[in-house]
């Protein structure tokens, strides 16, 4: 297992993918950053899958939240996701992915195969462990206010959440105070 920690873009063209040889059935390189082919990817996966003094058989990435898995270069690349979330963005299941690198099948260098042999990634959720987010969203018409956004959430589970509540519409000017206290 290797690792590779951030570097800022200014010093990547610099950057030797030099890393000591092993002689382990695989190697996976931990990484810190935003890789490209994923969304907001500023750093090029496959570059220091290619450059690289070490065969790779995963990339594990950190920075992004968002779990995503894909090959890159004959490799698995992939991010976990954050454990907890982060932003009100942030809806989708939380957890983390194991890897598991089977002996019996050590990948051989003749015959690349799509997706790569040996090395099994799954995604595990977390959610049960969590901290509870509860998003509530309340459109207010007209000459409505404070007392629509708490029958609102009067509907919701908030006790040891998170609570992230959206107001839209035409309504009364509602204070954060107000709505904070009563949640």
């Amino acid at each position: 297992l290797y690792g590779l920690d951030h570097v800022p873009r200014s010093q990547r063209d610099d950057l030797e993918y030099e890393f000591t040889d092993h002689d382990a059935g695989f190697a996976a390189l931990a990484a810190h950053g935003l890789f490209q082919p994923f969304a907001h990817g500023d750093w090029d996966a496959e570059t220091v899958l290619t450059q690289a003094t070490v065969d790779f058989d995963a990339l594990l990435l950190g920075d992004n939240h968002v779990a995503e898995t894909t090959t890159v270069a004959d490799t698995w690349v992939t991010y976990c996701g954050s454990t907890e979330r982060a932003s009100a963005s942030e809806r989708e299941a939380r957890g983390y992915n194991l890897v598991e690198f089977d002996p019996e099948e050590t990948p051989d260098d003749e015959a690349a195969a799509d997706p790569p042999t040996g090395v099994d990634v799954r995604r595990r959720s977390l959610d049960d462990t969590t901290r509870d987010f509860a998003f509530v969203s309340v459109e207010l018409a007209s000459g409505e206010g404070v007392d629509r956004v708490r029958e609102q959430l009067r509907q919701h589970e908030l006790e040891d959440a998170v609570a992230i509540i959206e107001l839209t519409g035409e309504g009364e000017p509602v204070t954060p105070a107000e709505i904070e206290s009563f949640a």
